[in-house]
């Protein structure tokens, strides 16, 4: 991709973004409650913390990770017309990227040292630059030297939406 096609993607905003995650942590729960309930809950009449955690780690990667190295996209991204793109290049992050990203965006959410709802201040400071970037570009973006885009292919220019 040229510099000028680079410049011409229209970064995706705080809404845009909001409702993309807000879709892919619905099918990530729903993935989870029938994954946990019908196959780890039948095989062993219990549920534990390990199991949870291993299932949704699982999750995390199939729905987040994967998607987002290879082709730039979670289901909420895909359903809303934004991809997640190389600022280098246009393209796919790849892994090394994707799992940078996800790694600043996840891991203090499911590992945080604060209790309680203050296990929430950490995403919320990866995540606060969004509002104020020109690019929009969390800490979790900067890392992993991406950025969420409106697709060009998908559905034209965003102003019309």
């Amino acid at each position: 991709m040229s510099e000028a096609e680079l410049a011409e993607l229209r970064p995706a905003g705080l809404g845009w973004r909001l409702g993309a995650r807000l879709v892919d942590v619905t099918v990530l729960a729903w993935a989870l409650v029938i994954l946990l309930v019908e196959v780890v809950g039948r095989a062993n009449d219990t549920i534990t913390t390990g199991a949870v955690a291993t299932v949704g780690g699982g999750l995390l990667v199939a729905t987040e990770l994967i998607p987002t190295a290879t082709a730039g996209l979670t289901a909420g991204k895909f359903l809303l017309g934004l991809r997640v793109v190389s600022i280098h290049d246009g393209r796919p992050p790849g892994f090394g990227r994707a799992l940078a990203r996800s790694a600043l965006l996840f891991v203090p959410l499911l590992y945080s040292p604060l209790p309680g709802w203050l296990a929430v201040i950490p995403p919320i400071v990866v995540l606060a630059p969004i509002v104020i970037d020109r690019r929009h570009r969390g800490l979790h973006d900067r890392l992993g030297s991406t950025i969420v885009v409106f697709a060009p292919d998908r559905h034209g220019d965003p102003d019309d939406r």
